[in-house]
């Protein structure tokens, strides 16, 4: 999620036909939202502990589950910071070497 945010930032922030389009400019984490959502073929619902959608919204990336005993809302949620988040995958990275 993390590598999507950058990459989408790079993208819109180094587009100078884009930036007219643009209210604030350069784009930063507070300016962009990224939700992606998780449906296997053949799966109707994803349940915790596994993830459903990570979305990235105001500076915070956020984890939703469903489950069973909640039907049709995410009942589990887990939130990060953007500084809680980067943190983590650095420590991550700095472990697999």
């Amino acid at each position: 999620m993390l590598n999507c945010l950058h990459d989408t930032l790079e993208v819109f922030n180094s587009c100078p036909e884009f930036e007219q389009y643009m209210i604030n400019y350069p784009f930063t984490n507070d300016n962009i939202s990224i939700s992606i959502f998780i449906q296997p073929p053949k799966i109707a619902e994803i349940y915790y502990p596994d993830i459903a959608a990570f979305s990235f919204i105001c500076d915070t990336l956020r984890y939703n589950s469903n489950t069973i005993e909640v039907p049709y809302l995410y009942a589990h949620e887990e939130v990060e910071s953007y500084e809680e988040a980067l943190k983590i995958v650095e420590t991550q990275n700095e472990d697999s070497h």
